[in-house]
């Protein structure tokens, strides 16, 4: 198959700068337009055809792979329930239920790189909290929703790049 992707990938190169060449199969005229099609289709199936399948999302029934996430959401349970008066607290079990539904879908029975995000994700919350209101912030806020190290990433990008533009 990787055979047959290298091959491809030469006649399409190839088929820019002498179409006549790659296309010598074809009776008719040859241009750049119909190689680039032809190959470039032949080289973008093959592809897709040697990507992975899309990750297998877990079952209910299977009982490992949800073991973090049904822990944790129990957990967040007993927490708003502890500190059903601190909205704060329950802003935050809401975050963080949310963050582990999503590290449970998006690494099933990878739970070192779900703690891993988990937590980076929950710094970055942290972070965003100490940062006043303005349309900066509400903007990243609304652009990535529950994302918060993008939220973070583009906040910093954008408070950086006025810097250089008002000390200019």
């Amino acid at each position: 198959m990787l055979f047959l992707i290298f091959a491809t990938a030469i006649l399409f190169l190839l088929g820019l700068f002498k179409p006549e060449a790659s296309l010598f199969w074809y009776n008719k005229q040859r241009t750049r337009t119909l190689s680039s099609l032809v190959y470039g289709g032949f080289l973008t199936a093959l592809i897709y055809a040697m990507a992975p399948a899309d990750r297998k999302v877990p079952e209910a029934k299977d009982v490992n792979s949800h073991t973090l996430v049904d822990t944790t959401v129990t957990q967040i349970d007993s927490n708003i329930s502890a500190s059903a008066t601190d909205p704060v607290k329950i802003e935050e079990a809401r975050v963080t239920e949310k963050l582990k539904s999503r590290a449970g879908r998006d690494w099933p029975n990878d739970y070192s790189t779900q703690e891993y995000w988990i937590n980076q994700e929950l710094e970055d919350y942290h972070y965003m909290l100490t940062i006043p209101d303005g349309a900066i912030k509400r903007q990243a806020e609304r652009d990535w929703p529950y994302d918060y190290s993008t939220q973070k990433y583009w906040y910093d990008q954008q408070i950086e790049a006025r810097e250089r533009l008002n000390g200019r």
